[in-house]
């Protein structure tokens, strides 16, 4: 899970992405308002990096973590 990839974008620019598609978008067109790919990772050690609160330091395997939580999957 923490090798997974995701893309995250800034509020401000999500905002921006908006503005701009709504005012000078095309109909029928599609626009992706992403940022760049980062893993899980890469995301909480620039989050920890932005607001000074420390980062995971242990990862769990992805088939341990199943296990943990399988029990949780009826709620």
């Amino acid at each position: 899970m923490a090798d997974s990839i995701f893309c995250y974008v800034g509020l401000n620019d999500l905002v921006e992405g908006i503005v701009l598609a709504a005012g000078k978008g095309r109909i029928g067109e599609t626009y992706l308002l992403c940022g760049e790919p980062k893993t899980l990772r890469e995301i909480f050690s620039i989050w920890s990096r932005e607001t000074g609160v420390p980062s995971v330091r242990i990862w769990l395997p992805p088939g341990l973590v199943a296990v943990l939580f399988a029990p949780l999957e009826p709620l």
